[in-house]
């Protein structure tokens, strides 16, 4: 899936950037923003093999000049677990409040950036066995990312990008009886602590009203 994302979204930035408005490759980096993202979001719990899911999400954000901004972004993603014995379905959500630097962007259609983010990361639906689990979990991380932005004209603008982040939840409860961390006869759940690093690849729009 993230290599078909991929193999979609070049193509698709090279059409719509070839087809903009000559006339029109300013970038609009100031001001308010508002966008949308859609792709795939990759988890591995505690060093198991990556599991992926598709991911949507929108951002809002303010342009403080041209090579400067702070956004607010909410993400979900639906993931089967296959790989890690205490989850079988997860729902892993982000808030992001981060900032993205694109140091070319004056006057330019073709603009990189990288992003710099404070994430929360919420673990929520999840199930173990087909039943749920005794709770959800959150954990903060530093997230840090880049990609591309390719402005199609004042307002509106198509990027690509990919994030990483990996970080710790701490006092999970689960209750797994195949993975062993529940007990049936006391009804106790074990509390563990769960590594976990996520991966986002999106493509999004993003306009400035």
């Amino acid at each position: 899936m993230i290599r078909t994302l991929a193999a979609l979204s070049c193509p698709a930035l090279l059409c719509l950037g070839s087809a903009a408005d000559a006339g029109a490759q300013q970038s609009a980096a100031r001001g308010w923003m508002v966008g949308l993202d859609f792709g795939v979001s990759a988890v591995a719990f505690e060093n198991a093999p990556p599991d992926a899911g598709a991911l949507v999400g929108a951002r809002i954000g303010y342009g403080l000049h041209e090579r400067l901004s702070l956004y607010l972004g909410i993400y979900e993603a639906d993931v089967d677990v296959r790989e890690f014995d205490a989850f079988d379905k997860v729902t892993f959500g982000r808030y992001d409040l981060g900032m993205r630097l694109h140091p070319a962007a004056a006057g330019r259609r073709w603009v990189p950036f990288a992003d710099v983010a404070f994430t929360d990361r919420i673990v929520s639906d999840v199930l173990e066995g087909g039943e749920r689990s005794a709770g959800d979990f959150s954990g903060a991380v530093l997230s840090l990312g880049g990609g591309l932005a390719v402005h199609l004209s004042d307002a509106w603008a198509l990027d690509v990008s990919a994030r990483w982040g990996r970080g710790e939840f701490q006092n999970v409860r689960t209750g797994d009886a195949a993975a062993g961390a529940h007990d049936a006869a006391a009804g106790a759940h074990e509390v563990l602590d769960v590594h976990a690093a996520a991966v986002r690849l999106t493509v999004g729009v993003s306009w400035w009203p």
